[in-house]
């Protein structure tokens, strides 16, 4: 969630946090002399030129409406522009994702997008957070960091620790395709429980497969029928269980140690 800021030098010091870039590197990829974003934090350049705060945008991944306080949220860059900006924020990971490990369920009231991700996000303030971004190649989707606690997916390259930023589309049926990784919530209704985990769709005669990828046959895989019951992708696995398919996994990040 972006805060507010009122002056230009709020939102650039926002901005700055946010993509994580020293004052110093935006105002030479600007094309500016080194302590040009400086001199604006410090209030030694009160009234800088349009021309040199449109030069902060491409650096700092906002429109220039929004430095100047047209807008209060990140917009995207001006219609003359090819390419527009991503709105880019720093969130924590919402959800921990662990194969065998069941949670209490998040109370009904709560089961809405705005309040899982308040509930999420007051559950993990303390915690490190990590960029996301609108993806180009899903508009309408929210994008939201997921931490991977398991070894389900390493025969593919992806391992305990790895972060996995999904989109999530609510009440729309997601169009499967083979290959896709996604992130799945498994209900077991009569006791309130819920397993959340990432798995690799396949495609089968009947409709999918949501298998895991790793050696270790401790990890599961779950068939997906052509016909679906309820809303959000759910579907019916038996006995009072559920599997939804949650969202749809479009990057990858990873911290490396420094030694």
């Amino acid at each position: 969630m972006e805060k507010e800021t009122d002056t230009l030098a709020d939102r650039i010091r926002h901005r700055l946090e946010v993509v994580r870039k020293s004052a110093a590197a935006v105002s030479l990829e600007a094309g500016l002399g080194r302590s040009a974003v400086q001199d604006i934090l410090a209030g030694n350049s009160a009234s800088p030129r349009l021309d040199t705060i449109q030069k902060l945008t491409g650096p700092l991944q906002c429109s220039l409406s929004y430095l100047v306080g047209g807008d209060t949220e990140i917009a995207t860059a001006s219609k003359n522009t090819k390419q527009p900006f991503r709105d880019l924020s720093l969130m924590p990971a919402v959800r921990d994702l662990e194969s065998g490990v069941f949670r209490a369920r998040i109370p009904l009231e709560y089961r809405s997008f705005e309040r899982n991700l308040e509930w999420a996000l007051d559950k993990t303030l303390e915690e490190r957070q990590y960029p996301v971004a609108t993806d180009p190649r899903l508009p309408k989707f929210s994008v939201l960091p997921y931490r991977l606690l398991d070894h389900s997916l390493e025969n593919i390259g992806i391992f305990k620790g790895d972060i996995l930023i999904a989109a999530s589309g609510f009440g729309d049926q997601y169009d499967l395709r083979n290959g896709q990784i996604v992130i799945v919530e498994r209900s077991l209704a009569s006791q309130k429980l819920d397993e959340w985990f990432a798995r690799v769709v396949e495609e089968t005669d009947g409709g999918f497969r949501l298998v895991p990828k790793s050696k270790d046959p401790v990890y599961q895989s779950y068939a997906i029928p052509s016909a679906t019951i309820g809303m959000e992708n759910t579907y019916s696995s038996g006995e009072g269980e559920s599997i939804s398919i949650f969202a749809i996994v479009t990057s990858i990040q990873r911290e490396i140690s420094i030694i």
